[in-house]
C-alpha cells in the first residue's frame, strides 16, 4: 500500500536534486488539520504545515543548508520508524490504550519537522547533487508504506476497540498520514469473531483457497480470443462457486490476525489473489482484448471480479487496490498502443 502522506518534507526532499531549470512554480496550500472535538487527546496538537512557493532559478543550497536538510529528514525518518515501531506491538486494547498518545505526540512530531523545512531552500543545482537526499527520501518513504500496513492491519480490527486510538488515527488522517477514507471506515468495522465463528471463518477462507487458484489457472490459459471463448464456460462456473461461498450477513474480524493459525490461510489466499491480479493486468494488454471477440468473456470476468470482492472482504481492498488500477490502466494504453502500430 502506498503511503498517503504528502508533506513539505516530501516536497523538500524531492525539490533538492531537481535543476532549477525544471522548476515551475507551484503555490502550496497551508495544511493544519485540527482534531474535531470529539477527537481531542490530552496530548499537545500538531501545528499547521507551511510551505513556500518555489520559484525557479533560486540559488544552489549551502553545504550547512543541506546538513540541516538531512538533519531534518533523518529526524523525520526517526519518527516514521519509531511510529512503525509503536503499531507493530499494538496486541490487545490494553496496548491500544497505550500507544494513543505516542501515537499524536509523533504526528505532532513529523508537523514540527515540517514547519522546519518550511523556510529552507528547496532548489539546488546539478552540481550540488550528490544522492543523499534521493537515498534518504526511499528510505522515508519505504518506512510510511511500512507504518501505513501498521494501520491496516488494525484497522481490520477495530484498533482492538480502543477509542482512543481510533481517535489518533482519525487525527492522523487529517494530517495526511493515512487516507481519511480508510480511517473514516474505523466507525462502522464490525465486532470481532467469537472462537465458533473464527473457527468457520478460517474454514470459508480455506475453500475459497482453491476456487481463487482455479481463476488464476483458467485466467493463464487466455492468449487469445479463441481461448478466451473457449474458458467463458467455465469462468461462470468458477463465479457461481464464489457466489456460494460469499457470507450472507455482516462479516466479523478475527481477534488477532497475526495468530498463526489465521495466517496460515489468509497469506495462501492473499498470494491466490494476486496470482488473479496478475492475470487481469496481463489480459488487459493482450492484443485485441478490447474488441468485440472479447466481449463474452470479458463481461464473465466483470462478474467473476464482482464476487471476488463479496467473498474476500478486507483481503480483496488489500491486492486490488489503488496501485491495481494504474497498473490496469497502464495495460490499456499499452494494448491501445499495440492496436494502433
Amino acid at each position: 500500500m502506498t503511503s498517503f502522506l504528502h508533506s513539505t518534507v516530501f516536497t523538500l526532499l524531492a525539490a533538492v536534486c531537481v535543476p532549477a531549470s525544471a522548476q515551475e512554480p507551484e503555490a502550496d496550500t497551508a495544511v493544519a488539520p485540527e482534531p474535531a472535538e470529539e477527537d481531542v487527546l490530552e496530548v499537545e496538537d500538531a501545528g499547521g504545515v507551511s510551505t513556500e512557493e518555489v520559484q525557479p532559478g533560486a540559488p544552489p543550497i549551502s553545504d550547512e543548508e543541506r546538513k540541516e536538510l538531512e538533519r531534518v529528514g533523518r529526524d523525520f525518518l526517526q519518527a516514521s520508524y519509531e511510529m512503525w515501531n509503536l503499531l507493530s506491538g499494538v496486541r490487545s486494547k490494553a496496548d491500544a490504550d497505550a500507544a494513543a498518545d505516542r501515537m499524536t505526540a509523533l504526528v505532532a512530531r513529523i508537523y514540527a519537522l515540517d514547519e522546519k523545512m518550511g523556510d529552507s531552500p528547496v532548489v539546488a543545482t546539478d552540481a550540488s547533487c550528490n544522492g543523499m537526499l534521493d537515498s534518504l527520501q526511499v528510505l522515508i518513504m519505504d518506512s510510511l508504506e511500512s507504518v501505513n500496513e501498521e494501520f491496516l492491519s488494525l484497522r481490520r480490527l477495530h484498533c482492538y476497540g480502543s477509542e482512543r486510538l481510533i481517535r489518533a488515527f482519525r487525527l492522523a488522517g487529517r494530517a495526511g498520514l493515512f487516507a481519511e477514507e480508510d480511517v473514516d471506515t474505523l466507525s462502522s468495522l464490525p465486532d470481532p469473531f467469537t472462537p465458533q465463528q473464527a473457527a468457520a471463518e478460517l474454514t470459508r477462507l480455506g475453500r475459497l483457497q482453491e476456487q481463487d487458484r482455479n481463476i488464476a489457472k483458467l485466467l493463464a490459459t487466455v492468449v487469445d480470443s479463441a481461448s478466451a471463448q473457449a474458458a467463458v464456460t467455465r469462468l461462470g462456473e468458477l463465479c457461481v462457486a464464489l457466489r456460494e461461498l460469499t457470507p450472507r450477513e455482516r462479516q466479523g474480524v478475527f481477534p488477532d490476525e497475526r495468530a498463526a493459525e489465521v495466517q496460515a490461510v489468509v497469506e495462501p489466499l492473499r498470494r491466490a489473489l494476486w496470482g488473479i491480479r496478475n492475470e487481469i493486468v496481463r489480459l488487459a494488454a493482450l492484443p485485441g482484448y478490447a474488441g468485440k471477440p472479447f466481449d463474452s468473456f470479458s463481461e464473465q470476468l466483470d462478474d467473476v471480479f464482482s464476487a471476488l470482492e463479496g467473498a474476500h472482504s478486507v483481503w480483496f481492498e488489500d491486492v486490488f487496490d489503488a496501485s491495481f488500477r494504474s497498473d490496469l490502466e497502464d495495460a490499456f494504453h499499452e494494448n491501445l498502443k499495440t492496436s494502433k502500430s
